[in-house]
């Protein structure tokens, strides 16, 4: 209970934040449409349908490495021990409620089916509720979120994960005349454990905070494909050892193809790969899609 009241303090806190940061930004009209301010095609898509209530489908194929993208183990190049390690196919769902062109919120939950490829199983689990603005702020197109998610999931389970708390922040610019747009996001992750004694690994290899930094940059080749590419090379991680401090996590580039089937579909095959350690045994493969009904 502790850690719920916590987290959920937390939570508003955030919220709080997202809420107030736009004080700055363009004055929202509902009279004006969001894409004549958003054009990016993923900022876009992952906003959610422009209708007051839709349904949001966030999906993806986490695979294997290179040398066996439809295998059972997916190997963790980032070294989380919360993190999947079987290769799975899975996403999160969610109705959303839209207040303005700016604003929306959603209630949903997490679903996972894994090594589809095998003996699979199927979980829908890890319910949880978030809040999303998406605006421009000067010439930067602009998300801001935060969400609480309540671990029911397995690998949660396995180390008595009961709450994460999390906000992000995406800053895109397009340059005027050109394909060209970067950008980067920040994002904050807090974990809320139980008081279990016991669990599968030990408190100091269990993440307590983690902060991320993440320039980005795309090239537009014509309305539906775009090359893109994100850099992690600044993640930060506290566990929740005694006298622990943050931790450089390991450094890792996604790079891939940007899909925009519609307004509201898009869809994203990449790899990840460790900045250092470039062997396809250590190289994963994934395809994500943001689609959106209603």
């Amino acid at each position: 209970m502790r850690n719920l009241v916590k987290s959920s303090k937390l939570l508003m806190l955030l919220l709080a934040v997202a809420m107030a940061a736009p004080a700055q930004a363009q004055e929202e009209s509902n009279k004006e449409d969001i894409d004549s301010e958003i054009t990016n095609a993923r900022l876009r898509a992952q906003s959610g349908s422009k209708s007051d209530y839709s349904l949001s489908l966030s999906m993806g194929y986490n695979g294997g490495t290179l040398d066996d993208i439809f295998g059972e183990e997916r190997p963790d190049i980032y070294g989380d021990p919360e993190t999947e390690t079987k290769t799975s196919f899975g996403g999160s769902f969610s109705g959303r409620y839209r207040f303005n062109k700016n604003d929306s919120m959603t209630v949903g939950a997490g679903f996972s089916v894994l090594n589809p490829w095998g003996h699979s199983e199927g979980n829908v689990d890890n319910p949880y509720i978030g809040y999303s603005r998406i605006y421009k702020i000067g010439d930067f197109q602009t998300s801001t979120s935060a969400d609480v998610t309540f671990g029911t999931a397995e690998s949660y389970k396995n180390v008595d994960l009961r709450q994460v708390v999390s906000a992000s922040h995406n800053m895109m610019k397009n340059f005027e005349g050109t394909n060209l747009t970067i950008g980067a996001s920040v994002s904050l992750s807090a974990y809320f454990y139980g008081n279990e004694p016991e669990t599968v690994v030990p408190k100091d290899a269990l993440t307590e905070l983690a902060v991320g930094f993440y320039p980005q940059l795309e090239y537009r080749f014509n309305d539906m494909f775009s090359f893109r590419t994100v850099f992690g090379y600044f993640n930060y991680q506290k566990s929740r050892g005694e006298d622990s401090n943050f931790l450089r996590a390991y450094e890792y580039q996604s790079v891939g193809v940007g899909i925009s089937v519609t307004r509201d579909i898009y869809v994203y095959p990449n790899i990840q790969f460790l900045a250092d350690d470039l062997d396809s045994d250590k190289t994963n493969f994934a395809i994500s899609a943001d689609i959106n009904i209603l």
